[in-house]
């Protein structure tokens, strides 16, 4: 018994330094299959990245699946956010807007930045649900709140195109700064659109509510 705990802590240590990759460092497909098949959330999601990717393994979709599956119905939040996209995207399944919706959600109500943005945007967009923006609005506030710049650039072009809110360049112009300052490389480029049709005393409010937002993020 204290061989095999022994032998399953070894594993993991692997996987968490090599990243479960297939090779002559890290862990065999074997090895991570065993500590997997113990009911290791960790080592069932690496199988599942291990088929997904095809690495090391010839790819396969539907083993990928079954393991992204066990380690989400442990609650494993990384593997609940791959589901969403998987069902959303149809690559690795087929496409399915309600269990793309139920896996993000689960992600999502755990504090997963990348399933709330997602969230959102299935709501902005009225998939597998009506279109909401009040809804969609609520989960990219979330995200967005955690520095996620995707969520903060697609909070900039709601009040930017009035989706659900008054037109509001100056918050348009905030959140597109924000999202900048955390490399979205888009919100770079939108934010000479924004102040384009800014006033010279919207754009100087703008400047000074991002900068304040900025460090007030800086300080958390």
């Amino acid at each position: 018994m204290k061989k095999s705990a022994l032998g399953v802590m070894i594993v993991m240590g692997c996987i968490l330094t090599f990243g479960g990759n297939v090779s002559a460092q890290g862990p065999t497909l074997d090895q991570i299959k065993r500590v997997a098949e113990k009911g290791h959330p960790v080592a069932q999601y690496k199988m599942a990245t291990i088929y997904f990717n095809g690495n090391g393994v010839p790819k396969n979709n539907a083993e990928a699946l079954t393991w992204y599956l066990r380690a989400a119905d442990q609650g494993y939040t990384i593997a609940e956010y791959n589901l969403g996209v998987i069902y959303q995207s149809g690559n690795g399944a087929p496409k399915d807007y309600v269990k793309a919706l139920e896996w993000y959600r689960r992600a999502a109500d755990k504090g997963y930045a990348g399933a709330q943005n997602k969230l959102g945007m299935m709501y902005e967009n009225g998939e597998g649900v009506p279109r909401n923006y009040a809804e969609a609005m609520k989960w990219y506030q979330k995200a967005a709140a955690q520095g996620y710049p995707g969520a903060q650039y697609n909070l900039a072009l709601m009040h930017y195109n009035g989706c659900g809110v008054p037109k509001d360049y100056v918050n348009a112009y905030v959140w597109c700064s924000l999202a900048a300052a955390n490399g979205h490389v888009a919100g770079k480029h939108y934010l000479t659109l924004i102040e384009s049709k800014m006033k010279p005393a919207q754009i100087k409010q703008a400047q000074l509510e991002a900068a304040g937002r900025h460090l007030k993020a800086k300080k958390s």
